[in-house]
């Protein structure tokens, strides 16, 4: 498991800069891509920094026919980046498999790649190591087959000079074959680097031949500083290769970069209209994405998914949105100047009517909430085009009060989060959310606050339909009102929120039980053995909504391999299969002899259910989890 959330499952390739493994994101079980930069490179602080910076001008690229990088970082000296899982051969493969590409097929290729390449150079990037094993080939069960240019950002690296020792010892090994003259020279290079590359990648394809060859690179490298390159149409006019596309390759292959292609776009064009004339379209869509009957983005990979841009960003979205977390907008608009708030000098309204009093926006606007009163109010008007209404409550929690029993009625239109402010502090003590339309009241029997002054913020939850990708629109509702009480918490049970740290975790002696829940959207318990040498025993029932019950072992502050606890007869959709962290329950953890022994629960998304499936929101099933000494079977 790399960075707690990156299962390997297999390695698929080996290159210079190291190994690329097929992975699973354990938080959404989907598949992606990892390459882990080779040992040497990582040991290199200068070369990791570069890697990083490469990696993210690499991320900001979204053509269809770019592999998409998703995450990079460093993880227990791991120098990791993880990207699209593509399935599919690469053009050299293709080479060895079929011989020579005719034009026809190659052309719509090109035209795809040159896409790739047009928004790279539009945002400054040059991938300056184009060659077949560079550019993918994937196809749709139709057969529709479209390229992917894969390693932007890394060859920059391959060329640095601090790689030079490196490269002596072999662990970067270059092919001189499509190089252009002015990478040869170290002389600048821009956009036309890459045109020059990728007209050495079509003569290759085309004739199945090298425009230059030689014994050694320094020969090599001699031929493409001083040599003209062979044309297609003389030398292999039994291939039938179209004069203009002949022709566009020596352009290409020029030696002066003003005598090639101006742009790639160029070339684009160039190619595209050769194809016209032979009645090929260049066809522009990737066909392995497809959309589900309710407009999601999906890929498929085996028997498995594969991660969309769509899916991970939704996923980080989810992360931002915790109940620790709350924007700088929010932060702003509810707290107002920092000096009104550390001087308690708000002017909150002193009489209670059971309804919030309009403005009450932020801090010196706040409406009253007597403890153990409830209040009614909408979300109407918005502050501004930007910002949708919020309200502001002040509630005094009384010395004697242990935990509090918090309860939101959600409207009937969207979405509601209630923040838990300290009164004095800028970022929320706690965060929860009703969930999308249609979710169950947000009812928290026990939470934990201290006594003293807080601010309760009332705000759409603008994050609802983010595992759709879609812009949740600032809403309105003037006519529908919403139902907030706090008071004194009458719930025995040990599940007090907030309880997603190893700090306010659930304690549970060995030989107890614990009924636990789940009550709202991100919701996360972590519950701990109270003794070492025990082993966690958790249970579900089937859940709704295409959910599933994460659970992650933790060996004093280290995560272990998760499993996703399904129910005890669940078994995965017809069209989804069973991945390694998949379990039936109950589930029992291996034993932790550690001084603190816990597992985190989280809902997450269901890989056995149906696409159909909305995903991770609340939901009033309970989970069981209980601690055994040893290592009793449950």
């Amino acid at each position: 498991m790399v960075a707690d959330r990156y299962r390997i499952v297999e390695p698929i390739g080996r290159g210079g800069m190291g190994i690329v493994y097929r992975v699973e994101h354990v938080r959404i079980g989907k598949l992606l891509a990892m390459k882990l930069l080779a040992g040497e490179l990582s040991s290199n602080k200068e070369i990791v920094r570069r890697f990083k910076q490469e990696a993210l001008t690499a991320s900001k690229l979204s053509s269809p026919f770019t592999v998409q990088v998703f995450d990079y970082g460093v993880w227990q000296h791991l120098t990791f980046l993880v990207m699209e899982l593509v399935e599919g051969v690469d053009l050299s493969r293709a080479l060895r498999r079929a011989g020579p590409l005719p034009f026809p097929r190659l052309g719509r290729l090109m035209v795809q790649v040159c896409s790739s390449l047009a928004e790279a150079h539009q945002k400054g990037i040059v991938h300056r190591d184009i060659k077949p094993e560079n550019v993918m080939l994937v196809s749709d069960e139709a057969g529709r087959e479209s390229a992917k240019v894969v390693d932007f950002g890394l060859a920059k690296l391959r060329e640095s000079s601090e790689l030079n020792e490196v490269t002596i010892q072999g662990t970067v090994v270059g092919t001189p074959y499509y190089m252009s003259p002015e990478q040869i020279l170290g002389e600048e290079v821009d956009g036309r680097t890459d045109v020059y590359s990728l007209g050495a990648v079509m003569y290759r394809m085309l004739t199945g031949s090298y425009p230059f060859t030689a014994n050694t690179p320094i020969a090599m490298f001699t031929k493409h500083l001083n040599e003209a390159p062979p044309e297609i149409a003389r030398t292999h006019p039994e291939l039938g290769v179209p004069k203009g596309v002949s022709d566009a390759v020596l352009r290409c292959l020029s030696k002066k970069k003003d005598e090639r292609f101006e742009s790639i776009e160029e070339l684009h064009d160039v190619l595209a209209e050769e194809l016209r004339g032979l009645g090929v379209a260049s066809d522009r869509d990737p066909p392995e994405v497809t959309r589900d009957g309710d407009g999601s983005r999906h890929r498929r990979g085996g028997d498995a998914e594969i991660a969309t841009r769509e899916e991970l960003e939704a996923y980080e979205a989810t992360l931002r949105r915790n109940r620790y977390g709350i924007s700088a907008l929010l932060g702003a608009v509810v707290l107002g100047a920092a000096g009104t708030v550390a001087g308690l000098g708000f002017g909150a309204k002193t009489s209670f009517r059971g309804e919030e009093t309009e403005p009450n926006d932020n801090s010196g606007t706040a409406s009253v909430l007597p403890f153990g009163e409830a209040v009614r109010g909408t979300i109407g008007r918005r502050i501004d085009e930007n910002t949708g209404d919020q309200d502001v409550f002040r509630l005094t929690v009384p010395a004697s009060t242990r935990a509090v029993h918090l309860r939101l009625d959600p409207l009937p239109t969207f979405g509601l989060c209630a923040s838990v402010h300290r009164l004095g502090f800028e970022h929320a003590t706690s965060h929860y959310c009703t969930g999308p339309l249609g979710a169950q009241p947000l009812d928290l029997p026990a939470v934990r606050l201290e006594a003293g002054d807080y601010l309760i913020v009332v705000r759409q939850d603008r994050a609802a339909d983010a595992s759709q990708k879609l812009a949740t629109p600032i809403h309105e509702n003037i006519s529908d009102g919403y139902r907030l009480s706090l008071g004194a918490s009458d719930d025995g049970a040990a599940d007090v929120e907030p309880n997603d740290g190893i700090e306010g975790a659930t304690p549970l002696a060995p030989g107890a039980e614990l009924q636990g829940s789940l009550g709202f959207t991100d919701d996360v318990d972590v519950v701990c053995s109270t003794e070492s040498n025990v082993a966690f025993v958790v249970d579900d029932p089937e859940r709704r909504f295409g959910t599933v019950l994460e659970v992650t072992p933790r060996v004093g502050e280290s995560p272990m391999p998760l499993v996703r606890v399904h129910a005890s007869r669940a078994v995965p959709h017809s069209s989804r299969t069973r991945m390694a962290a998949d379990v039936n329950g109950p589930w029992k953890s291996p034993p932790c002899a550690a001084s603190r022994c816990c597992v985190e629960l989280r809902l997450t998304r269901d890989p056995w259910a149906h696409s159909d499936a909305v995903g991770p929101r609340p939901d009033e099933t309970r989970y069981w989890v209980r601690v055994e000494r040893g290592g009793s079977n449950p």
